[in-house]
């Protein structure tokens, strides 16, 4: 029910894009994906997951 739902909504909002707004649905995740990729590549911190189970041991290293 909820892939459904899922993708009845994608449907929805790719048609909005395409049609009313004119943009193409390739060119708006393209320009998502490069912005993710310029704020990763210049963040002064780490942005992986961090917690207990991604340390490294001491005996380990």
């Amino acid at each position: 029910m909820i892939k459904v739902l899922c993708t009845t909504v994608g449907e929805t909002a790719a048609d909005l894009l395409n049609g009313n707004l004119g943009l193409g649905t390739s060119a708006l995740f393209l320009a998502v994906i490069l912005a993710l990729v310029v704020y990763l590549t210049r963040s002064k911190r780490d942005v992986l997951p961090t917690g207990p189970e991604t340390e490294v041991s001491p005996s380990a290293a």
